[in-house]
């Protein structure tokens, strides 16, 4: 009789012991889970725009939902889809583009590609896009803004800005 009590104050110990381990796991999982939590997006879905010959302006936004501050590292990626919309149908293959980080339109300096935000913020960032010298008219460029943050091994956070080349002559 007095076997078969230890056996289970034993038992109700090694459940306790247990419950409490997957407890702590689970909660340690969603804490890491929640410090990828990001977005990406271009300032009032302006995604699509026609691009004078100065260029133009894209203001894009980067919003930490997480916990901690987060450190990204901007690329800018060619696409070779069609990124053409409704408007302005283009058969013609995508164009490259020339696209930097910049401070203002003003100055037109151009700034790291590394940007950090506070845990809960967002940060809005300047994305001048210009058109190569030579390049062809009544045409698509489009460029793949990627947001990655090392510390996230598979979070990479995208969004597509497509500029429409047109004719200068046409304006």
């Amino acid at each position: 009789m007095k076997t078969k009590y230890l056996n289970t104050e034993f038992n109700l110990k090694i459940n306790k012991g247990l419950s409490l381990l997957f407890f702590f796991l689970f909660v340690c999982n969603i804490g890491f889970s929640q410090n990828c939590n990001s977005d990406l997006s271009v300032e009032k879905n302006r995604n699509f725009k026609s691009v004078p010959e100065n260029g133009v302006l894209y203001v894009l936004e980067l919003k930490n939902n997480s916990r901690a501050s987060q450190t990204y590292i901007i690329e800018f990626l060619d696409v070779t889809q069609s990124c053409a919309n409704e408007r302005k149908a283009s058969k013609q293959p995508n164009v490259p583009l020339n696209v930097k980080i910049i401070d203002n339109w003003a100055k037109r300096s151009k700034l790291s590609n590394t940007i950090t935000v506070s845990s809960g913020q967002k940060k809005t960032f300047n994305v001048l896009v210009e058109v190569p010298k030579g390049t062809p008219v009544d045409r698509w460029g489009c460029v793949k803004v990627q947001a990655t943050n090392p510390k996230c091994d598979s979070s990479k956070l995208t969004t597509i800005l497509s500029a429409y080349i047109s004719d200068p002559s046409e304006r």
